[in-house]
């Protein structure tokens, strides 16, 4: 019985239909090592950036994210980043606001010869 279950499981996963969100907030796909390449700084540094997005919601809205990020690489190559997302929806459900603030702390792992 215990053989029968995986089987069974793998037999009827091309029949199933699975959804997924993708990333689950504007600019967290992209937010610390996930999005950039900031151990290739020598020096401390920072950086003050401004993104916009448009994106299309339900019920015939859509969404203009613009995006406040800030980032600074410290001299021993740690990063940080921070994200602040403002949300203001246009149609039957037309709100506004600051979304939720993504902040993300990287540390480059040591590494010797080509790994």
């Amino acid at each position: 019985m215990t053989r029968v279950i995986p089987l069974l499981a793998i037999l009827l996963l091309p029949y199933l239909q699975v959804t997924g969100q993708g990333c689950s907030d504007a600019g967290f796909c992209t937010a610390g090592s996930l999005g950039r390449k900031q151990f290739t700084q020598t020096g401390p540094s920072s950086q003050l950036e401004f993104s916009f997005t448009i994106r299309d919601g339900e019920r015939s809205s859509y969404m203009y994210i613009p995006q406040l990020e800030y980032s600074y690489t410290f001299k021993n190559k740690d990063y940080v980043e921070i994200k602040v997302p403002y949300y203001i929806v246009s149609g039957i459900e037309g709100r506004s606001g600051i979304g939720d603030p993504i902040i993300t702390y990287s540390h480059p792992l040591k590494s010797s010869g080509t790994f």
